[in-house]
């Protein structure tokens, strides 16, 4: 049985919620869900058999549950992948 593991990005406010590890290539649809007004609220992310296997949750101070945000891994800095270049 798989554990849920959430993890918090502070800077972007965006959230995820793990059902299962999700290795590189693993989400196969990701469903977009909006409000009335056109916003994204959450995403669903599904493997290739149509499983639910995370939600990407924006505006997650907000969205994500209090007791899951309390055991989420914290990250304060968004993660860049290419080197900045100072002059």
């Amino acid at each position: 049985m798989n554990r849920i593991r959430a993890t918090y990005e502070s800077v972007s406010n965006m959230g995820y919620i793990y059902f299962q590890d999700i290795k590189p290539g693993g989400v196969a649809t990701s469903i977009p869900v909006e409000n009335k007004k056109g916003h994204t609220l959450f995403v669903l992310d599904l493997d290739k058999d149509g499983h639910l296997i995370g939600i990407e949750l924006f505006n997650a101070k907000i969205q994500m549950p209090e007791r899951l945000m309390k055991y989420a891994e914290i990250y304060n800095e968004i993660q860049i992948d290419e080197p900045v270049k100072t002059e």
